[in-house]
């Protein structure tokens, strides 16, 4: 029968305990990190998503109020209403003017008479 060497075999149990342990803490490591930056992607998808939601929000408010803006041909027909009432005002203007001074001819034949 053969004489084993239990110094060799404590040795060789030993490089095996610590290959195992570093390998598991390598698994644990990896596993610890995947953890972390799972959950960093999962809050950095959760406030990208919210985010997206209130620019839609206001994309759709703003899409709202344009749609409720006057367009080209509006604003023409718009200018051409002013411009008239502008030439009626004007109009107007020149007859009070006409008529102020026929008031001031007839209070200056009435104050001579």
């Amino acid at each position: 029968m053969q004489k084993y060497d239990i110094q060799l075999a404590k040795f060789a149990f030993d490089i095996v305990q610590t290959v195992v342990m570093v390998g598991i803490s390598i698994y644990v490591w990896l596993m610890t990190n995947h953890k972390a930056n799972s959950t960093r992607i999962r809050d950095l998808e959760s406030r990208h998503d919210s985010e997206i939601d209130e620019l839609d929000t206001r994309l759709t408010s703003i899409e709202t109020k344009l749609d409720a803006m006057p367009n080209q041909q509006s604003m023409n027909t718009l200018h051409k209403r002013i411009n008239s009432q502008s030439q009626t005002l004007h109009k107007i203007e020149g007859e009070l003017k006409g008529i102020a001074d026929n008031n001031a001819m007839i209070l200056e034949k009435l104050l001579k008479n």
